[in-house]
């Protein structure tokens, strides 16, 4: 059995033992994802991608679903009724790898980016406002 079965059988295991759904996420198209859902901020801080939304319920991709505290920040912060979906956390750390989420190590700064820049004339805005 290869590493990667062993970690997807884990994860079924604990998805089980949670009462929650699991979910690879290498079949689920993330252009497609609810991205726009949860503050990118946010989401970095708890380690989670929003999946999707359907009215009132939002599925989010985790590693740790007994996290409640993330789960009810992030109600708090959508309005949303938030539903936890276990995924491998080396799956989860590459999907998220550009919005600045930690790693599967935990919690690094692995593949956190730089705060935006202001608006300056290289986006055609001028270099100086009158006073």
């Amino acid at each position: 059995m290869s590493a990667g079965n062993a970690t997807a059988r884990e994860t079924l295991a604990r998805a089980r033992d949670f009462g929650v759904p699991a979910l690879d996420l290498g079949a689920f198209d993330l252009a497609a994802s609810a991205t726009g859902v949860v503050d990118e901020a946010l989401g970095g801080k708890h380690g989670v991608l929003p999946l999707v939304r359907r009215g009132r319920r939002l599925h989010v991709a985790v590693t740790d679903p007994a996290d409640t505290r993330a789960l009810d920040e992030i109600k708090f912060r959508t309005g949303l009724d938030v539903e936890p979906v276990l995924v491998e956390a080396d799956a989860l750390a590459a999907a998220v790898g550009g919005r600045g989420a930690p790693g599967a190590a935990g919690g690094g700064a692995g593949g956190r980016r730089a705060p935006p820049r202001p608006p300056g004339p290289a986006q055609g805005q001028p270099a100086h406002a009158p006073k």
